[in-house]
């Protein structure tokens, strides 16, 4: 089952590791956060408890109204990326994270949030990838793409993914970088490489398979050989005229995908026949789609 996720104003993702989570919040004022039936697959009606939503903004203690990404890690927290400070909260306060000299975030503006193996957290940031170490909440800047891009790449970084091997990738507007452990550049893609202008997001898919969501085309890089593929049919041109918000594939290496300018979300088969299109309410953005337990 595919989960459409709908926003009202402003771009935002959420990530749950637990599926016992049972307390939401969303976010007043420019974000509405929402959440879908999947968080909880093992209740019935039965079961039904009831849930409450409690509304935060910068008078609660959030840095700012206009939310990034929402993050749980192992230990529970919830991580807010905003255009202003990041945020953590424990169930009953928040804590405000700014760029305040060397020791500090690199900067206010933030986005992906994602858990490394160890429990440190990686930061995509205005400036590059950060990492913080969430037990003495210290921070070190690990990557900044202007300065090791080949491309004259732009300084921040925007999404991020970690393979089982331990290799990350980020991207930043026009380039993609696959690192090592300890940060340093294996592979780099630009966007005029990969046959776009900008890019929107990479993914993952279960085969371990990286997907680039590059504006006007998809590229897959495969797993076993390393190659770059146009994974673009061309009975997708429809959809890849469209500004594409996110790509995902599902265990049926079926493709999946969401665009805004209009509002629609598509689905291919592996060899490009189309086979659904979901139209959406043009007065929402449609900016994240993500695959339940089952791959589906």
């Amino acid at each position: 089952m595919i989960d459409y996720h709908f926003y009202g104003m402003t771009p935002i993702s959420t990530q749950y590791g637990n599926a016992g989570f049972r307390k939401a919040i969303s976010f007043a004022l420019m974000v509405v956060l929402f959440f879908t039936v999947s968080m909880f697959p093992y209740r019935t009606y039965s079961q039904e408890n009831n849930i409450s939503f409690v509304h935060f903004n910068t008078s609660n203690g959030l840095s700012h109204n206009n939310v990034s990404y929402v993050y749980q890690d192992s230990r529970h927290f919830l991580w807010i990326s905003t255009i202003d400070g990041l945020n953590r909260y424990d169930g009953r306060a928040f804590k405000n994270y700014f760029q305040n000299g060397n020791t500090s975030i690199s900067s206010n503006a933030l986005h992906h949030i994602t858990e490394t193996n160890n429990g440190d957290l990686l930061l995509c940031t205005s400036e590059g990838l950060d990492l913080i170490a969430p037990l003495n909440e210290k921070f070190y800047s690990v990557f900044k793409p202007g300065k090791a891009s080949k491309n004259k790449s732009f300084g921040g970084v925007r999404d991020l993914l970690i393979e089982k091997s331990g290799h990350i990738w980020t991207s930043s507007s026009n380039s993609v970088f696959e690192l090592d452990s300890s940060y340093h550049i294996i592979r780099e893609f630009s966007a005029s490489e990969l046959g776009g202008k900008e890019i929107y997001g990479i993914f993952a898919d279960q085969q371990d398979n990286i997907w680039i969501n590059c504006a006007g085309t998809l590229n897959k890089i495969e797993k076993a050989s390393g190659q770059i593929i146009n994974a673009s049919s061309p009975n997708a041109s429809s959809c890849f005229n469209n500004k594409v918000a996110v790509v995902i594939v599902d265990k049926s290496d079926n493709l999946w995908t969401a665009s805004f300018g209009p509002n629609q979300i598509y689905c291919y088969t592996p060899n490009g026949k189309e086979i659904k299109r979901i139209s959406v309410n043009p007065d929402l953005f449609l900016l994240n789609m993500t695959l339940s337990k089952d791959g589906n």
